[in-house]
């Protein structure tokens, strides 16, 4: 799941940097930089993009062209803006994967680590998408709790 929702990002960056897209041109860009990458992965993002509102697409003959809509924008505006809060937050509850938090205990890392995970991948749009949310922050609750009780 995280590997797609980095491809995800990625793929929104490019589209941002080079206006229109399509799916050969994203394809093309992450063999020559070597992100691992396959039609089966791309196409599907662009879709779920699509459907979400967040890309339009237009055709010229066989070809698929994709680009920001205006939510699109706002959207990838807002991930900017936020970045470096949510690197220095991740660094915080040590899920930076280059420079650990060592204080923090592994598991508790690790379960907060997936938890970001969880919260990257979810669809805002979907009910049950959010709900599944709030029952994993109930869960890495308890299990902090647990990991308390037992010091």
């Amino acid at each position: 799941m995280a590997k797609f929702a980095f491809l995800k990002f990625l793929l929104l960056n490019f589209i941002e940097k080079k206006g229109e897209i399509t799916g050969y041109d994203f394809l093309k860009y992450c063999k020559e930089k070597g992100i691992p990458a396959s039609a089966g992965t791309v196409y599907p993002q662009l879709g779920d993009l699509t459907k979400n509102g967040i890309l339009n697409q237009r055709n010229e003959g066989r070809k698929k062209f994709y680009y920001l809509t205006e939510e699109g924008k706002e959207f990838l505006k807002d991930i900017h803006s936020n970045k470096e809060i949510f690197k220095n937050l991740m660094r915080k509850v040590g899920i930076a994967m280059d420079k650990p938090y060592t204080s923090m205990p592994k598991e508790i890392q690790d379960v907060l680590k997936r938890l970001f995970y969880r919260i990257h991948a979810v669809n805002w749009k979907k009910r049950k998408d959010v709900e599944g949310l709030i029952r994993d922050l109930e869960d890495v609750e308890g299990q902090i709790k647990e990991w308390l009780d037992e010091r």
